[in-house]
């Protein structure tokens, strides 16, 4: 005798063909009850599933942090120059408050003597432009 099934989902599937659909372990089939799992295939499926997660959390750490360094960089990277240059200047500003005046005095000369060129070539130049 050939039963009819009770479910019309089963009966469309039987129609169209599709019998063999594929079957997943973790779905029990039919009366059928699921195959007992051993608590060490147990354990170790935790052990994976905990190892897979672990491993997910540092690359999504690894990648916040990359993600955070990028835009934080051009800030971080002005702040610190700043500070250089400062430390820099205030350097220089500490040279010259030390240095004696009688040294002070002398330094102003050498630059006006070497600047001196300068002007001229500057100032002629500048009259060459103007009668153009």
């Amino acid at each position: 005798m050939n039963e009819q099934p009770n479910d019309a989902t089963t009966h469309t599937t039987q129609n169209m063909g599709l019998d063999e659909l594929p079957q997943f372990a973790d779905t029990p089939q039919g009366d059928v009850p699921p195959e007992p799992v051993s608590p060490e295939a147990k354990a170790a499926l935790t052990r994976r599933s905990n190892r897979q997660f672990i491993a997910i959390l540092v690359a999504m750490s690894v990648m916040l942090v990359v993600g955070v360094g990028l835009i934080l960089y051009p800030t971080v990277a002005d702040a610190w120059n700043r500070h250089v240059a400062s430390r820099v200047v205030a350097g220089y500003v500490e040279r010259v408050a030390d240095t004696s005046k009688e040294d002070r005095e002398g330094l102003p000369y050498a630059p006006r003597r070497s600047a001196a060129p300068l002007r001229r070539c500057r100032g002629r130049s500048a009259g060459a432009r103007r009668s153009s």
